[in-house]
């Protein structure tokens, strides 16, 4: 018997409840970041509370569609629940904040944060995910056939509202957010909510009017149906197993991704957008796949041995297609052309598990129909159980596959749990050659596990030598080694996080702002790395305490293992702290406690990185400063353009309205410079508190650039033109403007993009600072000579060891200093600087980093 085939309506409301749910999840990723702290827990987190919500949801609308002879309204009603349950979203960035400064450093440290941060995001995630999780479990007795089953056409909707789903991602992602931002955003797809809810009340006059088979009875109405409580069955088991395995195998394809695609919040939405194509094709294909396979039972079985296989195959397909062809998603020429190339790649690589996968639940639901018919568990029953291990899925492999398999390893023990779930599901009396094969599936699995677990996960054409290999929430580290770079920890197998081959600039970055507060005697770093920065404060004796903040547990780990000799043994020191939390909330949770802060470097195009470029960062980090106290921000001009330093510049004006600029050393592939601001608002610069510093830390301080007052001083560039970013809007948590337009310039050009690298910065300096301030005296001779050598030693200079690009060339800015530049600089030095700079002293001058002087 056919099934009620229901108006077109009723498809464009299915298609757009996935529509708004899968938009939802995008923004809440993101907004999640300012409760949860950036890093893949958050993700997580999203991914399992929306499903573990929509488990709920749809357990409640199992229950109640047997006693409702109104679904449509309970199904509106849920939409503007939705609606409500959002708004709080809005506020976070406002509200959390306070609610960090009262509970504290010290209620971080005792769980506090922990359990605010579960419990907060289960709050806010949970009522609009459980509200979602009405809409399928109502809507679908719609469809029911004479006999009280559902017929192609139910799986049809499942699909068409998972399809909806990769719409509303696709549009969120590369229109909506950077168009409207998070806010802007939010309301829009509450809007989408509103109409769906609208389209709901309107439903049962349209299905009234809708033409019946002439043949058929009439439908049992919805209330009629009974749904019993499901005793325990295969297909429950297979449901749950379903969930579990697919958000496990989705969080460890997620890591395998960024190993060969830009960081970035698109390379996720585009992995997420190839997850529910796979998903929904698969439940659209379904019906022919049954009966192909002759039965619900023997599809189930069929699929999960199709899901082993491919699963267990996907790693080897990643090494060959990454590391034998060398595919990578760098570059792609457009934001657009970027998010389709990657949602293919995640097709190719993980589309063949994912859509054998997809199979698993509708055949699941098939089965459960076949056994126990309009008296069985019910859709609502078979949507819960799969939700909720889908949540346990997603936080195992987060917090205890990952770190313990490593990326490959993970898949491949979904795929094995897969091959396992296989022998269980085989019909009674399957024939022999079946039994057999899946065995043998499950035997190769566990044989080629280790082997599959140590395939690399650094590119081997790199040149590097691979001293440890490490995964975790942040996906796949390793600490590397080479000729020029000495060791360094290498993030997703394309961002250096430091190196030991240019250990003296990497501490100039912790030492240089140490030199102008007069008593650093607390001191915090955001961002740990290697721990060569913050070693600055060890060697110190001005400083009596570290708070070095770091996001990853492995990072920290690392850095004490590998680094000890290059960072003072920061990890060992008596004055030193290793707190492992999310930068912002730390020092959200602080009020006038530290002299000095110093912001590492961050990736602007990482998910999430970007909000410690804004003012409501900046100004949390203000108001973590005592009185007299000073925040360096150091920032990298390689990985900027100028749009880019225009909404940071803009954003830190907004908290310290007065600020000094300083580089770190002379032109090179990778300027940096340092953004730095008072606690009062007013630059404070004072060069007798740097002598005197300067003087403090005597011989102890080899670096000639931070070991004479001539040194610190020619890296001073001085004030930025307030005309440069007048007219540019600061960047806050709500707009998210700066990660957007950083992420899609990366993806859009990579390597080639009109980053502030060599010529370009060379360009753009005279205009930031079009009066370059004088020397102050004890530093130079001749004011003149001083400022046209700082202008010499400030141009394009010689390689950074630390890129992992190509070498300069003459399409690429870079390369080393002119023969002239080199002796006009020579001549100069004796007339621009103090006799006592340039005489051999305790100064190392193979320390030196640009022009040569001397």
């Amino acid at each position: 018997m056919k099934a009620f085939r229901a108006p077109n309506f009723f498809w464009a409301l299915c298609a757009l409840s996935g529509f708004t749910a899968l938009g939802h999840q995008l923004v809440w990723t993101r907004r999640m970041a300012d409760l949860m702290g950036v890093g893949g827990e958050a993700a997580t987190r999203v991914f399992g509370a929306f499903f573990l919500g929509l488990a709920l949801g749809s357990f409640l609308a199992g229950r109640l569609v047997a006693r409702t002879r109104h679904p449509w309204r309970w199904i509106a009603g849920a939409e503007l629940v939705v609606v409500l349950a959002v708004v709080p979203l809005f506020f976070l960035p406002g509200w959390i904040e306070p609610v960090w400064r009262w509970i504290g450093p010290a209620g971080l440290d005792g769980g506090a944060g922990t359990w605010l941060k579960t419990l907060g995001s289960l709050v806010l995630l949970l009522p609009p995910s459980v509200a979602m999780g009405f809409f399928l479990p109502l809507a679908l007795p719609t469809l029911l056939a004479p006999g009280g089953r559902l017929g192609r056409e139910g799986l049809v909707a499942y699909g068409i509202n998972t399809l909806g789903g990769v719409l509303g991602l696709g549009l969120t992602l590369t229109v909506l957010l950077p168009l409207l931002g998070a806010n802007g955003t939010l309301a829009a797809l509450m809007a989408g909510n509103l109409l769906t809810a609208l389209g709901a009340l309107a439903m049962p006059r349209l299905l009234a009017a809708a033409p019946r088979p002439a043949a058929a009875a009439p439908a049992e109405p919805a209330h009629q149906i009974r749904r019993a409580s499901p005793a325990w069955s295969l297909p429950i088991a297979m449901a749950a197993l379903s969930g579990f395995c697919v958000l496990a195998a989705e969080v460890a394809g997620f890591h395998l991704l960024q190993l060969a695609a830009p960081i970035s919040y698109q390379a996720a939405g585009a992995l997420l957008a190839a997850v529910l194509l796979t998903l929904g094709g698969a439940a659209l294909l379904y019906p022919w796949f049954e009966r192909r396979s002759g039965g619900p039972e023997n599809a189930l079985a069929r699929a999960l041995g199709w899901a082993a296989a491919a699963t267990l195959a996907t790693p080897l397909l990643f090494h060959l297609v990454t590391v034998q062809l060398r595919v990578d998603l760098f570059a792609a020429g457009s934001a657009t052309w970027f998010t389709f190339s990657a949602t293919g790649f995640a097709l190719l690589i993980l589309g063949p598990a994912f859509a054998a996968a997809g199979l698993v639940f509708p055949a699941a639901c098939a089965a459960d129909e076949k056994r126990s018919g309009p008296e069985g568990a019910g859709l609502g029953w078979l949507i819960a159980v799969n939700g909720l291990a889908a949540f346990a899925g997603a936080e195992l492999a987060q917090h205890v596959a990952l770190p313990r398999f490593g990326l490959h390893g993970t898949v491949a023990a979904v795929g094995i749990v897969y091959a396992a779930a296989t022998a269980l599901a085989l019909p009674l009396g399957a024939s022999t050659p079946r039994m057999a094969g899946t065995l043998a599936l499950l035997g190769l699995g566990v044989l080629a596990f280790p082997t599959l677990s140590r395939l690399p996960t650094v590119n081997p054409h790199l040149p590097f030598k691979v001293l440890e290999l490490s995964a975790g929430r942040e996906g796949g580290l390793a600490v590397v080694e080479g000729p020029l770079l000495g060791r360094g920890i290498l993030v997703q197998n394309q961002y250096l996080l430091g190196s030991s081959g240019n250990h003296a600039e990497q501490q100039r970055l912790g030492a240089l702002p140490l030199l102008l507060h007069p008593a650093p005697r607390e001191v915090a770093y955001l961002g740990l790395a290697t721990g060569i920065t913050a070693s600055a404060g060890v060697v110190s004796d001005q400083v009596h305490r570290i708070e070095a903040v770091e996001l990853s547990p492995q990072v920290a780990r690392l850095a004490g293992r590998w680094f000890a000799e290059a960072n003072a043994e920061i990890l060992h020191s008596p004055k030193t702290r290793v707190v492992i939390e999310d930068a912002r909330i730390r020092v959200a949770a602080h009020r006038a406690a530290f002299d000095v802060i110093v912001g590492d470097l961050f990736l602007p195009w990482g998910p999430g990185e970007a909000r410690l470029f804004t003012t409501d960062h900046f100004r949390s980090v203000r108001r973590a400063l005592r009185e007299d106290g000073l925040f360096c921000q150091w920032l990298p001009l390689h990985q900027l353009t100028e749009e880019h330093l225009a909404i940071i510049l803009a954003s830190f004006h907004a908290a310290f309205p007065e600020f000094e600029v300083f580089a770190r050393g002379f032109g090179g592939r990778m300027p940096l410079i340092a953004l730095v601001g008072w606690a009062d608002g007013s630059a404070r610069l004072d060069w007798e508190v740097a002598a005197a510093r300067i003087e403090e830390e005597g011989r102890r301080v080899r670096d000639p650039l931070l070991g004479h007052l001539s040194g610190l001083a020619l890296l001073h560039l001085g004030r930025p033109d307030p005309e440069f970013f007048r007219h540019t809007r600061p960047d806050t948590l709500n707009s998210l403007r700066l990660e957007i337009l950083a992420g899609r310039q990366q993806i859009s050009a990579g390597r080639a993009a009109p980053y502030l690298d060599g010529e370009r910065w060379d360009a753009l300096r005279p205009r930031l600072f079009p009066s370059p301030p004088p020397p102050p005296p004890a530093a130079s001779r001749d004011a003149v000579a001083f400022r046209r050598l700082a202008e010499l030693l400030h141009r394009v200079a010689q390689d950074d060891p630390q890129t992992l690009g190509p070498p300069p060339s003459a399409t690429r800015p870079g390369g080393a200093p002119s023969r002239e530049t080199i002796l006009e600089a020579r001549r100069l030095a004796p007339l621009a600087l103090p006799p006592d700079y340039l005489a051999p002293s305790h100064l190392d001058w193979t320390l030196w980093t640009g022009t040569p002087i001397r």
